[in-house]
C-alpha cells in the first residue's frame, strides 16, 4: 500500500502554493521550487504534483477538494473507484 501520509503531506504543500501563487503546479515557476518530503528529501513542486496525480486514491478528500477548487487546475482530479 502506498503512504498515505507522504500523499496527503505534499498535498498540503500544494495546497499552500496553490493559495499564495496562484500558478499551476505544472508551470514553469513551479518546477523551481522544492518542498521537501517527509523524509527531507527535496522535490520540485511540479514532481510533488505529478507524484499526487499518480496516486490521487490515497489523498484526503478534503484535501482533494482544496486542490480541485482554485482556478489554475484545469484538469480537475479525481479518485479513481477501480483501484
Amino acid at each position: 500500500m502506498k503512504d498515505s501520509f507522504e500523499i496527503n503531506y505534499l498535498a498540503s504543500q500544494i495546497i499552500y502554493f496553490l493559495d499564495n501563487y496562484q500558478y499551476s503546479p505544472n508551470c514553469y515557476f513551479a518546477q523551481k521550487i522544492l518542498v521537501k518530503k517527509p523524509n527531507g528529501k527535496q522535490i520540485s513542486l511540479s514532481s510533488a504534483y505529478r507524484k499526487l496525480k499518480n496516486d490521487v486514491n490515497y489523498v484526503d478528500d478534503e484535501l482533494l477538494e482544496k486542490i480541485n477548487s482554485h482556478d489554475c487546475i484545469i484538469k480537475k482530479l479525481k479518485k479513481d473507484c477501480n483501484k
